[in-house]
């Protein structure tokens, strides 16, 4: 080995050094999370709808994964924003509750 080649190896570490595990992300199946939520009315009518109005969709920081998940919240003029609970499909046993809705 050349010196480059065993600083460039030492990047890296060595073969006697013991692999680390990194601990596992383990989520309490009865913790409920508070997570707060928009909502965002879309551009198209529905057309299962038989008035045609607008859908809403309540989107929703996700407090385990910090993604945004989207929930129905019904229909313009006809908004259902009660509280409700959720999961989070990225982390199993987050469970979470929408409860403040911004406008």
């Amino acid at each position: 080995m050349t010196d480059t080649t065993a600083g460039q190896a030492s990047l890296f570490g060595t073969d006697d050094e013991p692999d680390v595990e990194q601990p596992e992300s383990h989520v309490d199946p009865d913790e409920l999370r508070h997570a707060t939520a928009r909502i965002v009315v879309t551009s198209a009518p529905d057309l299962a709808d038989p008035q045609r109005r607008m859908k809403v969709l309540l989107v929703v920081d996700c407090p385990y994964c910090e993604h945004q998940h989207i929930h129905p919240g019904g229909w313009a003029g006809d908004v259902r924003l009660g509280e409700r609970r959720a999961r989070c499909v990225g982390q199993p046993g987050g469970r979470y509750l929408i409860k403040a809705v911004d406008k």
